[in-house]
């Protein structure tokens, strides 16, 4: 099961009721964890390959990436990949620039040993 998924408005102009949702996502994001980062990016990538998503996006909140996949022809093609101080236009949501710092909690700041 995918961590996020959408729908375009066209596709699917509000949720159905019924669970489980039998229309494909258009897009399909996965948060890696250690325990997950295996399965996201050589199962369940493929799965959704196959499935019909055009969209696929991977967040790495250690590493505070994104990387973006386009389906094209049968295969992945790489949008790109963009660090926390980054603002890209990313399809399928490329009308806006994305804060991608935003997607991520705060970076963890860690005390300092001042000695006094």
């Amino acid at each position: 099961m995918p961590d996020v998924v959408g729908w375009l408005v066209e596709r699917m102009p509000e949720l159905p009721r019924t669970r489980p949702i039998q229309v494909i996502p258009d897009w399909i994001c996965e948060v890696l964890s250690p325990s997950s980062k295996r399965r996201d990016r050589i199962t369940k990538v493929d799965l959704y390959l196959e499935s019909g998503v055009p969209f696929y996006w991977i967040l790495d909140v250690e590493e505070r990436t994104l990387e973006a996949y386009a389906a094209k022809e049968g295969s992945w093609s790489r949008l790109g990949a963009w660090t926390d101080d980054a603002t890209p236009r990313v399809p399928p949501f490329d009308a806006i620039e994305l804060d991608v710092g935003g997607l991520f909690p705060p970076p963890r700041v860690e005390p300092s040993s001042r000695e006094s």
